[in-house]
């Protein structure tokens, strides 16, 4: 399986969004990272572009000076779990201890994304915005003050009912963070509104724990069908 963390070696130049159409949700959250240098994992199965996704970060990251930190993680180790197109090989134990492997990394990563449950490309489909009016949204983010951005009350309140609804500690500074660079992408660099706060805490939502609670029925399903343990 193909797993990106550091990459190595020269990445071709026609490893570039522009060649990959749909997944809007994956390249937003792919923005996100490069803007505010956010540790970013993509969980897939049987869909190339998100690696495809990982390694055009890579590419913008080193034309432009910027950091980089992104990871894209099959959901298993034949990469069909979950997938509704291929046809997953692997024991329920074997997924469990495959997934369990990104625990390591919980309270490392500033952005989750299910990119099993990304939009593929569709056949035909019109080529979306220039890379490099990515880039340039990026880059002009990169250049706001980072310390003068704060939440309005709305936001807050939308975070603090959050961390409620979940009944466990999470990490708010790292949200607050991840919040302030969607603020200072969207131009607004003095304040966080709830919609950036959304955003943010929609990143932290696919975390491990709550990608094994949504993976568990699925599981059950899997060792029903194939009586694998």
């Amino acid at each position: 399986m193909d797993i990106i963390e550091e990459t190595t070696g020269e990445i071709p130049e026609t490893t570039t969004l522009d060649r990959i159409t749909g997944m809007d949700a994956a390249k937003r959250a792919l923005e996100v990272s490069l803007a505010g240098a956010h540790p970013m994992i993509f969980l897939y199965n049987g869909n190339s572009q998100a690696v495809e996704l990982v390694k055009a970060g890579k590419r913008i990251a080193e034309k432009h000076g910027l950091a980089f930190h992104g990871l894209a993680y099959p959901a298993c180790n034949c990469g069909n779990f979950g997938s509704r197109t291929g046809h997953c090989t692997c024991k329920r134990s074997s997924v469990r201890h495959h997934l369990a492997k990104l625990g390591r990394r919980e309270h490392q990563v500033d952005i989750w994304l299910d990119a099993c449950r990304a939009k593929l490309p569709e056949i035909g489909a019109e080529p979306d915005e220039p890379e490099t009016v990515t880039a340039e949204r990026i880059l002009t983010a990169g250049k706001l003050p980072k310390e003068k951005t704060e939440p309005e009350k709305e936001a807050m309140e939308l975070l603090n009912a959050w961390q409620k609804h979940v009944g466990r500690t999470v990490n708010t500074g790292r949200i607050l963070k991840v919040a302030g660079t969607i603020a200072r992408i969207e131009g607004n660099s003095g304040e966080i509104r709830a919609y950036h706060m959304a955003e943010a805490i929609q990143y932290q939502v696919q975390s491990v724990s709550w990608l094994w609670d949504c993976l568990a029925p699925q599981l059950v399903e899997l060792k029903n069908k194939t009586g694998k343990r």
